[in-house]
């Protein structure tokens, strides 16, 4: 058995090492990449391509002082691969003109990409009016890159969807108040949040009341300065009864995905696993919740909970 063994290693390595002879270099060179873990590679295609296929620009509403502000970011085509010698120019069109209006609600600051010769990248300005944005509603665009003077225009990332979105600024004082939050499709009675501050919580979001289990409910969240909501603590307690009188306490666990998503209602969501862990029981999985401060609002609701007592989790 171990002579076999032995002429098989040695076939495996004399196939191995003529596949690689045959299809070393050639193959490399054939690719459609003019790079290879950081190395030109002669004769291969540098492809033209946006740096992502969606780009979201959020703009205030008005700024610090109150006065409204227009805005102005960057959009980016980058060469994949080696950079050329010659300048290269790209040319793109407007597919989508059924969301945000060109010269009306933004203008761009050219009609082409020019990346300099032996350069990655170029970028045009996209300029925004707020006068004409509607507030809280997302206003989109489609870019296509066309043609380009050199290289050829990637297959993957050659759109752009870009979402122009007008909201308030972020104000901490604005989510101290009731909460309508919604299950299954209904909302249900109002939770209270209160802000507090602690060691553990700089911008603290206290939650109390009717967001799971019953009016004794409870957990702590911190509001970042970007927008972002989390749990530093990580897994929480959030009712401390003995939950249907035999299940325990009740615990969210794997609080993630927080974040404002409107800064002048406002509204925030996160996702959080509800577990029984004193009895290794659970609900099923995460839930996404949502809390608007605004009842009335025309949010659709992303909150929901399974109907009946929790099973058994076989995490557990």
């Amino acid at each position: 058995m171990k002579k076999y063994s032995a002429i098989l290693s040695v076939l495996f390595a004399v196939l191995f090492f003529t596949s690689c002879e045959k299809y070393g270099l050639q193959d490399i060179a054939n690719r459609p990449y003019a790079t290879l873990e950081g190395s030109s590679v002669d004769g291969a295609v540098t492809r033209v391509r946006f740096e992502s296929t969606d780009k979201l620009i959020s703009m205030p509403a008005l700024d610090e002082n109150g006065v409204p502000q227009d805005y102005s970011t960057t959009l980016s085509a980058n060469l994949f691969g080696a950079p050329l010698t010659s300048d290269v120019t790209v040319n793109f069109e407007i597919v989508d003109t059924t969301g945000a209006k060109l010269g009306q609600e933004f203008t761009l600051s050219a009609t082409q990409f020019v990346i300099p010769a032996g350069e990655l990248s170029a970028s045009i300005d996209i300029n925004v009016n707020n006068a004409e944005m509607p507030l809280d509603s997302v206003a989109p665009f489609l870019l296509k890159l066309t043609a380009a003077s050199a290289g050829e225009i990637d297959t993957f990332f050659n759109v752009n969807q870009v979402r122009l979105y007008k909201n308030c600024l972020l104000d901490y004082t604005k989510f101290a108040g009731n909460y309508s939050n919604f299950i299954d499709g209904a909302a249900n009675a109002a939770s209270i949040v209160e802000l507090f501050d602690d060691d553990d919580y700089s911008q603290g979001l206290l939650i109390m009341q009717n967001f799971w289990y019953d009016d004794q409910d409870s957990m702590r969240l911190e509001l970042k300065d970007d927008g972002t909501i989390v749990s530093p603590l990580g897994n929480q307690f959030i009712n401390n009864q003995n939950a249907y009188g035999a299940y325990g306490r009740i615990m969210f666990e794997d609080i993630t995905g927080g974040m404002v998503t409107n800064n002048c209602t406002p509204i925030f969501v996160f996702t959080a696993t509800p577990t029984l862990p004193d009895s290794g029981y659970w609900w099923g999985g995460p839930f996404d919740f949502m809390f608007i401060k605004d009842s009335k609002g025309h949010v659709s609701v992303k909150i929901s909970r399974p109907i009946g007592k929790p099973v058994k989790d076989p995490r557990r």
